[in-house]
């Protein structure tokens, strides 16, 4: 989608070019995070399912832990946000 915006929106009403790598440069940063918070989504997702305790592995209460639905509701989320910024900043 991105590819495609990209491309579609290279030039301006105006005729000059658009500057949306220097825009790709400043919400670099910010993606990067939002996508290692799905990671780690995964991860549990993945570790919970081979039978892996990351709990006890990684000394976390075992009370009052996120889960990998709530990682990836909270990754999802702001990967909309990020996005709509994005779009609405180009």
């Amino acid at each position: 989608m991105l590819i495609i915006l990209g491309y579609i929106l290279r030039k301006s009403k105006t005729g000059k070019d658009l500057l949306w790598e220097s825009a790709l440069n400043l919400y670099r940063p910010l993606f990067l995070i939002i996508i290692e918070i799905c990671f780690i989504g995964i991860n549990i997702y993945l570790w919970s399912h081979s039978g892996i305790n990351h709990l006890l592995i990684f000394e976390f209460d075992p009370r009052n832990n996120l889960s990998y639905q709530k990682f990836l509701e909270i990754g999802t989320f702001l990967l909309r946000l990020w996005f709509l910024s994005f779009i609405i900043y180009i």
